[in-house]
């Protein structure tokens, strides 16, 4: 449920519902109205394996990012230092 809560809210799923206030609020009438749909556990599992695996990928790239920033500063530095 929480997956598919992330997805419609990317995609502007929950919109309808919510009005047009500055603060967006999604009661419980208004959320019964939604279709959320039902997969078997097995089905559900293997989307859960999927998104984890994405997510561990993800990781990897923001912290190859942080580590390739840190580069780049230090070589910038060693480089006005002159020590380069």
């Amino acid at each position: 449920m929480l997956e598919f809560m992330f997805w419609g809210g990317s995609k502007g799923l929950f919109s309808s519902l919510t009005g047009h206030s500055t603060i967006a609020h999604l009661t419980a009438i208004k959320l019964k109205e939604l279709a959320v749909p039902v997969v078997e556990a097995e089905e559900q599992n293997a989307f859960l394996a999927t998104i984890d695996r994405y997510r561990v990928a993800l990781r990897s790239v923001a912290n190859y990012k942080k580590d390739a920033e840190k580069v780049r500063s230090e070589l910038l530095q060693a480089i006005i230092d002159g020590s380069v």
